[in-house]
């Protein structure tokens, strides 16, 4: 694939639910899920899938997400990897939030 795009997802664990994965692993390079630190229940079929992609998967555990404090942690740690990484990387956010 000589015409790559360089992208960076980033998704909240309940939006995860909802993407095919096949779809996923095709535009982008690595994908950040932020997740609840209390979350008990992750279904194996959704690590699985998510393990094929190997280190281009961080999963991000968030204490206490509630009122939208999931979405600041996703713009974080946006701002922080702007600053970082490579300034043709592109960030796209895949959120069922309004």
């Amino acid at each position: 694939m000589a015409n790559k795009h360089r992208r960076y997802v980033f998704i909240d664990y309940k939006s995860l639910q909802t993407v095919k994965f096949k779809q996923l692993r095709k535009v982008c390079d690595r994908v950040f899920v932020f997740v609840n630190a209390d979350e008990i229940n992750v279904p194996m079929p959704l690590v699985l899938q998510m393990q094929r992609m190997g280190k281009g998967v961080k999963w991000i555990p968030v204490k206490n997400p509630l009122d939208g404090k999931l979405n600041f942690h996703i713009c974080f740690l946006m701002g922080l990897l702007h600053d970082r990484v490579d300034k043709d990387i592109e960030f796209a956010i895949f959120s069922n939030d309004n």
